[in-house]
């Protein structure tokens, strides 16, 4: 591990020093808008990947919804993301 953890800057930092990229050239994925936003702040690309059934399928989402215009790609699946990255 880091000693760092998602949402301090130093963890996206060293992971794109250890995989020897600058920030921009890399690409934070996730379905929740403070990891994407976090990562964003240090300078990475951002895709948002919907998870509908994340809390169950009658179940309220929880904390608010991603802006999906805030990212880089947005995409309904990992099927979709790699289309959309193609």
């Amino acid at each position: 591990g880091f000693g760092k953890y998602k949402l301090q800057p130093e963890a996206y930092e060293k992971a794109a020093y250890y995989l020897q990229l600058k920030p921009e050239e890399c690409m934070m994925v996730a379905c929740h808008s403070f990891d994407l936003d976090a990562a964003k702040a240090v300078g990475f690309r951002t895709a948002l990947v919907h998870r509908p059934l994340e809390w169950g399928g009658d179940a309220p989402q929880i904390g608010a919804a991603p802006d999906p215009e805030a990212y880089d790609v947005v995409a309904d699946d990992f099927i979709g993301l790699s289309e959309a990255l193609a």
